[in-house]
């Protein structure tokens, strides 16, 4: 019974020891990287996609009052705003090369129209303004 009782007592150290070392290796420097299931949970996001290179994240979220485009490092931290109108937003796609988000943007008649971003933010373009429902930009 010593034995067994030694032998749980060693694995809880190791357990413990390891689970140690990887909150002190995964944080990277404070910044803890976010996970796709934290942004899908996060109250508010609607949608999100991943940028090309794999360091940001495009999401819509109504954490501001209303629907907007918002971007955060996939290494976490603060979230900035891209977009800054009115339209319900949906559906968030990244550019090839990153630096570019194209959305739908619901208008106020019910269609959906393609937008365009920077992806640090500024004037939107509208590329589709037509009477059509436009969705899934690509």
């Amino acid at each position: 019974m010593r034995s067994y009782i030694s032998r749980l007592s060693v694995v809880a150290s190791i357990f413990i020891l390891s689970i140690g070392v990887g909150i002190l290796v995964t944080q990277e420097g404070g910044r803890v990287p976010l996970l796709p299931g934290q942004v899908a949970l996060t109250p508010g996001v609607h949608e999100f996609t991943w940028s090309p290179d794999g360091k940001s994240i495009a999401y819509v979220s109504t954490q501001s009052g209303q629907s907007e485009i918002w971007v955060v490092s996939s290494g976490g931290g603060p979230s900035k705003r891209t977009t800054s109108n009115g339209a319900q937003k949906k559906q968030p796609h990244w550019s090839a090369d990153g630096k570019w988000s194209a959305f739908v943007a619901v208008q106020p008649r019910g269609a959906g129209d393609i937008e365009l971003v920077p992806a640090d933010g500024g004037d939107t373009a509208n590329l589709t303004e037509s009477a059509g429902e436009h969705r899934n930009p690509a």
